[in-house]
């Protein structure tokens, strides 16, 4: 489904102005926000937008935001473009608070000694290792069979929820690979609401990583999947009967027993099912490239993965330690350029503004010279279901991974032409919302909430008050 026709931002060239970096001003808040803030709450797919500190916080962030892009744009040699994203406000403690997929606990050679353990712990064992024993020259799922095996890039908001985004994205495409159908949409807001009780979870691998579902807190992937194991012979409903709210707590009594165990179960999990733990191989993330996606875990701490635009981002300012990640991404594939340089191709959830398209090409080295733990740490904690397939989808909709491009933010000249450019483009943008909006009511007169989640629009007053009136009366009769 195409998204709705946007405000056209005008994008002047800076080298036809004849202009340095130096001499371009960057944009004040009030800009930021006319040029982007529709964009952003379009991309939040009805989640509401953040607290957001006083104008002038802002407008301090943004500065340095401008600052450090046009710091690295301005560098020859750069393989890579930084670009403003929705984000380009947040200042530091909120963009860390992004950041929230890290371990409980990791066991050193020396803890594993002393076997010391923290709470209650439930072991996960380790699934059998992919048996794939060569793989293709460039793999891309994101794009294969005309992108049947994704959903369109998601966009988590400001919760802490990467792990579960990455975990139910993944899932979508095994899903759909194994069944050769077009990828459906799963609930994150199931996965969320229904595995707080996954705590102190022992991982199947080798450096017995901890972890726990904390909703919008944090966790690691391979809970999402320990959840579906443990709610055999039930299975992940889609996200139109059960749509992310980006709970900023995780709550067990939340949800409903009826959603936790939902009958009308999409990515079912069954005895045959299971997932890999990889770690520290990269023979053993390019073969299970071969068969579908996987959920890493980075450092995306760094200036150059937070402000991406496009590119290859040489990793350069993210850890490869074996130790550090705090954001869980899909890795869909690896390529070359033209000219021989390797990449990996990293899918994030926030929203098609990021990046290329809500992607990332990340500097890829050969087995021989790369780092065991990866760029970013990314070969640490890799995970893959397997033996997965459909039950129910007649409540379903399928959503094909097509995007639409997204308004990009750039440093403005002061001058006429921009302002008549922006002029111009304003208008075609209104009659382009005003022709996009009435197509929208045409083809669904009735839209529900649940309805503007799948067409990815903002749901308005009216149809969120009947969805939560209709949610509680559910909820009453479960009583």
């Amino acid at each position: 489904m195409q998204l709705l026709a946007f405000l056209g931002l005008a994008v002047v060239c800076h080298e036809a102005q004849g202009m340095s970096l130096g001499a371009m001003a960057p944009p004040t808040i009030d800009e930021f926000d006319a040029a982007i803030h529709r964009q952003h709450e379009l991309h939040r797919m009805g989640v509401p937008p953040p607290p957001r500190q006083s104008k002038a916080a802002r407008q301090a962030a943004l500065d340095k935001t401008s600052r450090i892009i046009q710091e690295h744009n301005a560098q020859p040699n750069a393989s890579f473009k930084m670009r403003y994203n929705a984000m380009s406000d947040f200042s530091d403690d909120e963009y860390s608070a992004l950041l929230q997929t890290k371990p409980d606990h990791v066991y050193t050679p020396e803890h594993a000694a002393a076997h010391h353990r923290w709470g209650p712990e439930v072991d996960v064992h380790a699934s059998a290792q992919t048996t794939t024993t060569s793989y293709a020259e460039s793999i891309d799922w994101s794009t294969k069979d005309n992108g049947k095996y994704v959903t369109p890039v998601k966009n988590q908001g400001i919760c802490g929820s990467c792990w579960a985004f990455t975990a139910a994205s993944v899932l979508e495409s095994m899903t759909a690979i194994a069944s050769n159908t077009q990828a459906i949409p799963l609930s994150v807001e199931q996965i969320l609401s229904c595995s707080s009780s996954l705590q102190h979870v022992s991982s199947a691998y080798p450096n017995k990583m901890i972890s726990s579902a904390r909703g919008c807190d944090g966790g690691m992937t391979f809970l999402a999947f320990e959840y579906l194991k443990q709610s055999e012979p039930h299975g992940l409903t889609c996200n139109a009967l059960s749509p992310y709210r980006m709970r900023v707590k995780a709550d067990p009594n939340a949800a409903s027993s009826a959603t936790c165990t939902s009958v009308d179960v999409v990515s079912k999990w069954s005895s045959s099912s299971s997932y890999l733990s990889i770690q520290n191989s990269y023979d053993d993330v390019m073969k299970a490239l071969q068969n579908g996606p996987l959920s890493i875990s980075i450092d995306a701490s760094g200036a150059g993965f937070r402000h991406y635009g496009s590119g290859i981002y040489d990793a350069s300012d993210c850890k490869s330690d074996g130790v550090t990640v705090d954001h869980a991404v899909m890795l869909m594939g690896y390529g070359a350029t033209a000219a021989g340089e390797l990449y990996w191709i990293v899918r994030n959830s926030w929203g098609t503004m990021w990046g290329e398209n809500g992607q990332m090409r990340m500097k890829r080295t050969p087995a021989a010279s790369t780092s065991k733990f990866g760029p970013c740490n990314a070969f640490l904690y890799a995970t893959q279901p397997t033996g997965l397939s459909y039950e129910s989808t007649s409540k379903c909709v399928t959503s094909p991974a097509s995007t639409s491009d997204e308004a990009t933010l750039h440093y403005l000249p002061s001058s006429g032409l921009f302002y008549g450019v922006a002029s111009a483009l304003a208008a075609l943008g209104v009659a382009g919302a005003i022709a996009g909006e009435w197509r929208l009511r045409s083809a669904f007169p009735k839209q529900t909430y649940v309805e503007s989640f799948l067409n990815h629009q903002l749901p308005n007053r009216e149809q969120l008050v009947a969805h939560m009136a209709k949610k509680k009366i559910k909820a009453d009769a479960l009583v």
